[in-house]
């Protein structure tokens, strides 16, 4: 590296916002409540600036029901949310929080494994992707 990246400030986590992952759990098991709904929380994923909640939805509620929601739950939270269907596993749903603006650090990005990795003397991170992983780009 051709300069300390500890200069660098490092990003405070969702946590130390005020929200934690089982306030966002609860509401939203009481959001879907609301329409008759008891879902099952599989897991819950989080990065700086979103909460990923896989949920399974009861035997005889469709997918498309829960999908349908989508902007009920924006209202409901106050802040962007997603409502998809999950890409491995059929049964299950993910619903994505986004607790604020997506925030990322060059420090982070620069300490990445995959920037660490990089052969290009002239690969940069411009961003995160939806995931949360590092996007670079090449400028070779």
């Amino acid at each position: 590296m051709p300069f300390d990246i500890s200069l660098l400030n490092d990003v405070v986590p969702i946590e130390q916002k005020g929200l934690t992952s089982d306030q966002v759990t609860a509401d939203l098991k009481r959001f879907f409540s609301l329409y008759g709904i008891n879902v099952r929380i599989i897991s819950v994923k989080t990065n700086n600036y979103s909460y990923i909640i896989e949920i399974k939805p009861p035997i005889g509620v469709r997918m498309n029901k829960i999908m349908s929601l989508n902007d009920e739950a924006k209202l409901f939270f106050g802040c962007e949310v997603k409502i998809d269907r999950s890409g491995g596993n059929k049964n299950t749903i993910s619903i994505i929080v986004y607790t604020s603006h997506p925030i990322w650090s060059l420090k982070e990005a620069l300490q990445s494994e995959k920037y660490e990795k990089t052969q290009s003397p002239l690969m940069i991170p411009v961003g995160l992707k939806a995931t949360g992983d590092v996007l670079l780009l090449d400028l070779e």
